[in-house]
């Protein structure tokens, strides 16, 4: 191989490599082996940019549903701990414009 191989990261990505010394390098190999490997490697990065990036802009997304999601979990285990024994009253959406109300006893898991 050109360049040592190293095992990747936990998420595939593969380990950067920094040449210290460029001449030395050159000099045991052809040039154009070594451009091609440092394009193949940038192309690698670039695309571990470009996939994080989106990963980042998913879960930006997503957090207002999280946030709303934990806060009302924690309001259900308030209401649990308050009364234990009591039937609760629940308005839920079932779809646009939608919405039912049901009631059912307190329980430990959602």
């Amino acid at each position: 191989h050109l360049f040592k191989k190293t095992p990747d990261t936990k998420r595939g990505i593969p380990e950067a490599i920094f040449i210290e010394n460029v001449e030395a390098l050159c000099k045991t190999r052809k040039s154009t082996d070594v451009v091609s490997r440092l394009q193949e490697l940038h192309t690698k990065y670039q695309y571990m940019q470009s996939s994080i990036a989106a990963q980042r802009a998913s879960l930006k997304v997503k957090q207002p549903d999280i946030a709303a999601a934990l806060e009302t979990v924690n309001h259900l285990i308030a209401k649990r701990d308050s009364a234990p024994d009591a039937e609760a009253e629940y308005t839920y959406q079932l779809a646009e414009n939608i919405w039912a109300k049901a009631s059912a006893t307190q329980t430990t898991c959602v």
